[in-house]
């Protein structure tokens, strides 16, 4: 039986922007975009669903295991390998850069 596929993810995370994305490299972090406070958890809870959606995971798949009160974030993201997250966030960022 194989150990359970799992990847981490560096973030830099602006609450309270105009819409959630996922926006570009910052060195080894990804900047996100969250368009809702950082109050009570809802920036937090803001990530995880965009990150969910934007790699086709469940939300449930997404914890932020480092950073819960701070804009730098740890997120583990179970079900992906290394290499398949790097391909569907560079997906997510380039929808965005051609959005704008």
């Amino acid at each position: 039986m194989s150990a359970p596929v799992a990847s981490s993810l560096t973030l830099r995370v602006q609450p309270g922007a105009r819409r959630s994305e996922i926006v570009d490299w910052h060195g080894d972090s990804v900047r996100v975009r969250v368009a809702v406070p950082p109050t009570r958890g809802k920036a937090n809870a803001a990530v995880i669903a965009l990150l969910a959606d934007c790699l086709q995971v469940a939300r449930a798949d997404v914890k932020i295991i480092r950073g819960l009160s701070s804009r730098d974030k740890i997120v583990l993201i179970a079900g992906l390998d290394s290499d398949e997250l790097n391909r569907r966030l560079q997906i997510a960022i380039d929808a965005t850069n051609a959005a704008a």
